[in-house]
């Protein structure tokens, strides 16, 4: 999974509300209550799909620990990589641990490197449209005749 581009290097505006780095599942369980209303619900897979939503299921058992190490962990050690190298220099990790999924208020978010500025909703929109129509190869630093809107994948 390739997750670096220009909005992750250029974190130029973060919302005066929260910030927050982390990989998280939420899965609502809403069989019981479908079923307390006369829903009924049925499972059926291939013969040979006998894994099929098993992690879904241990998790719904109360049994995390799969989907923890083979989900959300590596996908939590890709993201906070990619984050890593495309804030390099500009995370104040030395002061916080910015890196742990807390939730940071924009000044904060500011303080640590997180982002580079605090603005509204259309200045970071705007800093996007920008960023997207500078035809800008991000992976390589060179410009580039096709830039984003190929579909490739920096």
């Amino acid at each position: 999974m390739n997750i670096e581009g220009p909005i992750m290097k250029h974190n130029y505006c973060g919302a005066p509300g929260t910030q927050s780095l982390t990989r998280a599942l939420h899965n609502a369980n809403v069989v019981k209550s479908f079923q307390k209303s006369g829903v009924k619900i049925h499972e059926v897979y291939a013969s040979k799909s006998t894994d099929k939503n098993q992690l879904f299921k241990q998790a719904n058992g109360g049994d995390y620990t799969e989907i923890i190490n083979t989900v959300l962990d590596p996908l939590n050690e890709t993201f906070l990589s990619a984050v890593k190298s495309n804030r390099e220099g500009k995370l104040k990790l030395a002061q916080e641990n910015v890196l742990s999924g807390k939730t940071y208020n924009a000044n904060d978010a500011l303080k640590f490197g997180l982002i580079d500025k605090v603005g509204d909703f259309p200045s970071a929109l705007k800093a996007s449209l920008k960023l997207a129509k500078s035809k800008k190869d991000y992976k390589n630093g060179t410009e580039s005749h096709e830039g984003c809107r190929t579909g490739r994948k920096f």
